[in-house]
């Protein structure tokens, strides 16, 4: 969200403004946010390609 609403000059700019936010990420935030990926997509493959709505998290 911090780069919503910025305009850059070029992608030298943009990919500095990026790794900048990215290194900001804490390892613990890093970790839980790659875990709760983990279990929307066993979530997803669970259901068989079935139709479901919200995630429970």
């Amino acid at each position: 969200m911090a780069l919503k609403g910025n305009r850059f000059q070029d992608v030298d700019g943009i990919q500095q403004n990026a790794t900048e936010q990215l290194r900001g990420v804490s390892k613990n935030d890093f970790q839980r946010c790659f875990q709760k990926w983990q279990e929307r997509r066993r979530t997803c493959i669970d259901s068989e390609v079935a139709y479901f709505e919200g995630d429970g998290m």
